[in-house]
């Protein structure tokens, strides 16, 4: 409010500027690490106070993680919400299924969703793995319909406020169009002291994706950005860095990433050869088609793939004569050079191989590619190898092992954080409840 912690941050940063003119600083660890967390805590109300600034009007959309899209789940109904010096006011809900209804812009999907609609509709406008894509194509549809432009998405999965409910003991139903009411009354039912120490489980919740942000005013996007709380390929990647996406479309809920497992060979050259393998498993009372895409660096050098199912036919439909516009963020999808039943094509800044994935009940399956990276490593005394994965959209966090192996004069010296080494390989475990980012230290000899 606007006497309380906003109205201080000039004094807040009046401090960190102190901390940083006082002669300690510079020789104490002590002092950098408090101006440092002071930095970080008033870049956070900064963000909070802009994002509350009176009369935004922001699009919440609630999805369905059982039904895997790589948005984080198929959008199943949105709040328009306005904010004002008392909150957060409620403009409009509804279901995204109306949305799809009443849609009349005209845009030629992506060709493997063509399968599932002959039109791109709000429904399945969660193609992208990098959310401020995504987030846009939901916003276009939306501003089409409603005749005006929101400033910002926030996607919610329905799972992730369900665990919440739980977790916290907020009476509420996440699986109602006005469920945002619901959940403000129980907030308002709780203690401010209360609300304060659910800023761990919101936490946990934006760490694993099941909250993302997208806004329209540069301030948030840059803290969005700087702070990891979407998925985005295009900004966070390192030169040189090693990345791994998982992302499907489905027709039916069920299919689970069970298990990942990269191995990296570092040759004495600098060059990285990859061996992946993907576990999957299908529910028990579902049978599912599922286009499936992997998200690998820029150039990569497909050398095998086994795995996925023959190619699903697209039905003809000529967009061209029905006055369909194409999205130029969209390129072209080809056949894999190797193998024909799966496509290679470039998205947001990274090589995507997709391909179709059909299961029956509980059926389990596994996918293995084996690919070049598209450089070298530096070959210095202390190389290094660095690699990101983001976390898979599904309800159930997914075990995750990489596997450093140097091969002939190349030694691993360290895999951080939490990876040991053994008999000159490095290895880490674990479950990916969010993003991960590894480092190996190497060294070369000749």
């Amino acid at each position: 409010n606007e006497s309380g912690l906003f109205n201080n941050l000039d004094s807040l940063s009046q401090v960190q500027t102190a901390l940083l003119a006082s002669p300690a600083w510079a020789s104490s660890d002590v002092f950098k690490k408090l101006a440092a967390e002071l930095g970080n805590n008033i870049f956070l109300l900064n963000f909070w106070q802009e994002l509350f600034r009176p009369d935004q009007i922001y699009l919440i959309v609630l999805g369905e993680a059982k039904l895997a899209r790589p948005i984080g789940g198929k959008p199943i109904s949105y709040v328009l919400v306005k904010t004002s010096a008392d909150g957060l006011e409620i403009v409009n809900s509804g279901k995204i299924s109306a949305l799809d209804a009443a849609t009349s812009l005209k845009v030629m999907p992506p060709q493997p969703l063509q399968f599932f609609s002959t039109a791109w509709l709000p429904g399945e406008s969660g193609w992208f793995l990098d959310f401020n894509e995504s987030a846009k194509t939901f916003l276009n549809f939306f501003s089409d319909t409603a005749k005006f432009r929101p400033t910002g998405v926030i996607f919610v999965s329905q799972d992730g406020l369900s665990s919440l409910s739980l977790k916290e003991g907020l009476l509420f139903n996440a699986a109602t169009p006005d469920w945002l009411a619901g959940l403000l009354q129980a907030l308002s039912r709780k203690p401010d002291s209360r609300i304060v120490k659910m800023a761990d489980s919101i936490n946990a919740l934006i760490s694993a994706h099941k909250i993302q942000f997208y806004f329209e005013n540069d301030f948030l996007k840059k803290f969005v950005s700087n702070s990891g709380w979407s998925v985005q390929t295009t900004s966070i990647l390192r030169e040189k860095e090693d990345v791994l996406g998982l992302a499907w479309v489905g027709d039916k809920e069920g299919l689970v990433t069970e298990m990942a497992e990269h191995k990296s060979e570092i040759s004495e050259d600098g060059s990285v050869k990859i061996k992946l393998s993907l576990s999957l498993r299908e529910a028990a009372d579902n049978a599912s088609v599922n286009y499936y895409k992997i998200y690998l660096p820029r150039g990569s050098q497909i050398s095998k793939i086994t795995g996925f199912s023959e190619r699903k036919k697209i039905p003809k439909f000529d967009y061209a004569s029905q006055g369909f516009s194409a999205d130029t963020r969209l390129a072209k999808i080809a056949p894999l050079e190797n193998n024909s039943s799966v496509d290679v094509f470039e998205e947001t800044g990274l090589t995507v191989l997709g391909g179709w994935l059909n299961f029956e009940p509980d059926e389990r399956k596994t996918v293995s590619v084996e690919y070049a990276l598209p450089f070298n490593l530096a070959l210095t005394n202390r190389g290094k190898y660095s690699f990101k994965i983001w976390r898979p959209h599904q309800v159930s966090d997914m075990p995750f092992r990489l596997i450093v192996a140097p091969q002939e004069n190349v030694n691993i010296l360290s895999l951080e954080p939490g990876g040991f080494i053994s008999d000159n390989s490095g290895e880490y475990q674990g479950n990916l409840s969010q993003d991960l980012q590894l480092e190996a230290v190497l060294k070369f000899t000749p």
